[in-house]
């Protein structure tokens, strides 16, 4: 990723109220979510780890 582009996603993660992009810890949070008991109902749906900056496109 070049600097511009790293700017680019830094500024549009600030106005989604986050830092910066996702950290592995985050992304490891979701991991274990899927594998536990707690996601058994979870079925057919796209869980995104991206701190809201999916909704922004839209």
């Amino acid at each position: 990723m070049n600097s511009s582009s790293r700017a680019g996603w830094v500024r549009i993660s600030r106005s989604a109220g986050r830092s910066g992009l996702v950290s592995s810890v985050e992304l490891a949070k979701a991991a274990v979510y899927l594998a536990s008991d707690e996601s058994a109902y979870t079925a057919g749906t796209v869980l995104r780890v991206d701190g809201g900056i999916g909704q922004l496109a839209y």
